[in-house]
C-alpha cells in the first residue's frame, strides 16, 4: 500500500510504502509535467492532473514497488481549462473520470478510455441558495459520488450518471465546518472530510449507512 503526494514545484510525485517499517520516501519524476491532484484507482493506477496542461489527465502504473508512467496511452484529454479535483469510477459497468471545476461551477464526467465528455452538471442545484462551487470529490466504488460545495457549505451526493441525489451533510451538522477535501474510506464505509471550523483545520469521519 502506497501513500502518494505531489511536489509540483519539482515536477515529481513522491510516495511511501506503508507496508514497510522503514517509511522511506521515494520519488517518481514526471517532468516536464506539473502534478497536482491525485486519485488512486483499481487496478493499481494513479491518476493525476497536470498544472502545465490542465486539459490533460495522466496516470502512473502502481502495480510494482516503484510507480512509473504507464506504458501505451497514458493521457486523457479533457475540455476544461481548470480542474479542482478528480476521482475515477471503475467497475463492471463503466470506467469514467469525474472532475470538479470551482471557477465554472461545474462537475464533468469523461470516459477514461476515450476522454469523451459523457455528462456535466453546472450552476445552481435544487434547493440551494447559490451556484455550487464544487471542490473535493470522491466515490464509494459503486458509483455514488460525494462532492464538497464551498459556496453552499455542504456535501452533495450524485449518481455515477450525474443525477443529483441530494445533500448528505450541511455546515453545522455533525460538527461540519467549511468542507474542502474529501476521501472515501472503504474499510468502514465512511467519508474522511477536511473542513475549516472556528478558524482551524479539522479532519472528520462521516459514517455512511
Amino acid at each position: 500500500m502506497h501513500l502518494f503526494f505531489t511536489i509540483s514545484s519539482n515536477k515529481r510525485i513522491e510516495f511511501m510504502d506503508l507496508t514497510k517499517i522503514n517509511k522511506k520516501v521515494y520519488e517518481c519524476s514526471v517532468s516536464p509535467h506539473w502534478p497536482s491532484k491525485l486519485h488512486t484507482t483499481s487496478p493499481s493506477t494513479l491518476l493525476y492532473s497536470d498544472k502545465s496542461h490542465p486539459k490533460i489527465i495522466r496516470w502512473l502504473d502502481c502495480s510494482s514497488s516503484t510507480p512509473e508512467p504507464a506504458t501505451g496511452n497514458n493521457e486523457m484529454p479533457t475540455e476544461q481549462n481548470y480542474l479542482n479535483d478528480l476521482c475515477c469510477v471503475e467497475n463492471e459497468k463503466k470506467s469514467v473520470v469525474v472532475t470538479t471545476d470551482y471557477y465554472h461551477s461545474t462537475i464533468r464526467c469523461y470516459s477514461k478510455d476515450s476522454g469523451k465528455l459523457l455528462w456535466k452538471v453546472e450552476g445552481k442545484l435544487p434547493g440551494m441558495g447559490e451556484q455550487m462551487k464544487p471542490d473535493g470529490i470522491t466515490t464509494d466504488g459503486e458509483g455514488l459520488l460525494f462532492v464538497t460545495d464551498l459556496k453552499n457549505k455542504c456535501i452533495h451526493q450524485f449518481s455515477a450518471d450525474g443525477e443529483y441525489v441530494g445533500v448528505l451533510l450541511r455546515k453545522g451538522e455533525e460538527g461540519l465546518g467549511f468542507p474542502g477535501c474529501v476521501q472515501w474510506n472503504e474499510t468502514n464505509s465512511s467519508l474522511v472530510v477536511a473542513h475549516v471550523k472556528d478558524g482551524q483545520m479539522h479532519i472528520s469521519v462521516v459514517c455512511i449507512l
